[in-house]
């Protein structure tokens, strides 16, 4: 289950996101025995730290960043302002994933973190 409040944090549909990415635990039941592991959730929401010109691209176009996928022809600010919003989720998500593993139960060693410059 995702920690209480993290997926609420998510929502951005009353201003900035306060988080740009949520894990939470899954358990395989059918296996035997039941294993365990963790998810990590980064949809495309706005958040405060995220550069000008995509919080300036949000002002412009208010469907920003939940347009359809019938929506085949993005512009190039558009498709710029997309790239940039996966950038940040997706090291978002590399991160949350190295906190998992620098837990101690994990045997692993943890990557260095990645940093958006």
């Amino acid at each position: 289950m995702f920690a209480e409040g993290e997926l609420a944090s998510l929502d951005d549909a009353e201003g900035p996101a306060e988080a740009r990415c949520a894990t939470g635990t899954i358990k395989y039941l059918r296996e035997k025995p039941v294993v365990e592991g963790t998810i990590v959730y980064a949809p495309t929401v706005m958040t405060e730290d995220l550069p000008w010109d995509v919080r300036a691209f949000k002002k412009r176009d208010n469907a920003f960043p939940h347009h359809s996928t019938v929506d085949q022809l993005f512009t190039d600010q558009k498709f710029e302002a997309y790239r940039v919003l996966g950038r940040y989720a997706g090291i978002s998500a590399m991160n949350a994933m190295d906190a998992v593993l620098e837990t101690p139960q994990a045997t692993a060693t943890a990557p260095t973190r990645v940093t958006v410059p």
